[in-house]
């Protein structure tokens, strides 16, 4: 039908299931602790060191906000083919 919003409904049922693996969950929570752990206890003068530590807070985030993206496009996707399947039955009677 729609290959490319076959490929989208793919894709976001697997982020859906990467985004509710508990050890995977549990290791990005863990990074992020870390990370702000490092910050927080990161001297005031090592201003390079901490923009670094944010980049990586900001990059773990990233990671995580394009699971959601993601998921969201496969439901849209899902929702389109749904429509596009009635559609075609509708016609096709």
């Amino acid at each position: 039908m729609e290959p490319d919003l076959e490929a989208d409904v793919i894709r976001g049922r697997r982020a859906a299931e990467l985004q509710g693996d508990e050890v995977l969950q549990a290791a990005h929570s863990q990074i992020e602790a870390d990370l702000l752990q490092s910050l927080l206890t990161s001297p005031q003068r090592d201003k390079e060191g901490q923009l670094e530590l944010v980049a990586l807070l900001k990059l773990n985030r990233r990671y995580r906000e394009s699971l959601r993206r993601t998921i969201e496009q496969g439901k849209v996707a899902t929702e389109r083919l749904s429509f596009l399947k009635r559609v075609q039955r509708r016609f096709a009677a």
